[in-house]
């Protein structure tokens, strides 16, 4: 009994690498995979638990069995460029477990820079790619912008790229310009800017006369000349003063008709 005892011992511990040996490779042989559906270019990243790992041309990554956090990063053309997709879920050894990525639309407008509603939620401004969730198939996207009609869109499975055009509210062109309007504006502009000139140039020689009859009641030999003298000063600074304050009004009048003026000639 104590031979046996001892042999079987021994064969307990040569065995036991053996197993755990077995117990590897069969580890091994039964590999976890996982396919990421699609597998374009827009591809750029997949992460297993936080740790990149690589992935062939039809988007399989072999992990090891057991619960995982998968972190896919595409690339996209539009502006953010980057679409971060995770998930955690549970992969047994030997099975290969598919994962759809959520479908990206890019949706352009013509003009550009119109806000894309869903319902009552602002979604964002075109050009804009979209994360279409299962859900959302088959809903109606609204468009608006300033100075054109609201657009609709349904969102449907056909093509990845939607463009959606804009009809001005009012036609290009569909304006008549009012020739009295404009004729009107154009000499009320070109009349005040010549009035404005003239009392500009009026101030500029009354504050040179008042500095020169200045210069001269300084030097004046006598009382009754140097109060003629003063007085002349006053009135010319005031007259001055008076036509200056016309040139800063008309410079306002004037330019907001030539403002009204350019506006009626586009119209």
């Amino acid at each position: 009994m104590r031979i046996v005892g001892k042999v079987g011992l021994v064969l307990v511990f040569l065995l036991a690498p053996s197993a755990t040996s077995w117990g590897q490779a069969s580890g091994e042989a039964f590999p976890a995979w996982v396919r990421i559906l699609p597998a374009d270019s827009t591809l750029r990243e997949v992460l297993v638990d936080s740790q990149r790992v690589p992935f062939d041309a039809r988007g399989l990554v072999r992990v090891s069995p057991g619960r995982h956090e998968f972190t896919v990063v595409r690339r996209l053309n539009l502006w953010p460029p980057l679409h971060v997709w995770r998930v955690d879920t549970t992969v047994a050894a030997g099975d290969t477990l598919t994962l759809h990525l959520p479908t990206v639309v890019v949706i352009r407008s013509q003009p550009p820079d119109a806000q894309i509603w869903l319902g009552n939620r602002l979604l964002g401004r075109t050009p804009f790619w979209l994360v279409v969730e299962p859900r959302m198939w088959g809903r109606e996207l609204r468009f608006t912008k300033p100075g054109y009609r609201d657009a609709t869109l349904v969102l449907d499975r056909r093509t990845g790229v939607y463009t959606v055009r804009l009809s001005p509210t009012q036609p290009f062109g569909g304006v008549t310009t009012n020739p009295r309007r404009v004729k009107r504006l154009r000499v009320g502009t070109l009349t005040s800017a010549s009035l404005t000139l003239l009392a500009g140039v009026a101030a500029v020689q009354l504050r040179n006369e008042a500095n020169a009859t200045y210069g001269k009641y300084l030097h004046a030999g006598s009382l009754r000349e140097m109060n003629r003298l003063y007085d002349r000063t006053r009135r010319l600074d005031r007259y001055s003063a008076t036509a200056y304050g016309v040139f800063e009004v008309g410079f306002v009048v004037s330019f907001y008709l030539f403002l009204r003026w350019q506006a009626a000639v586009q119209d």
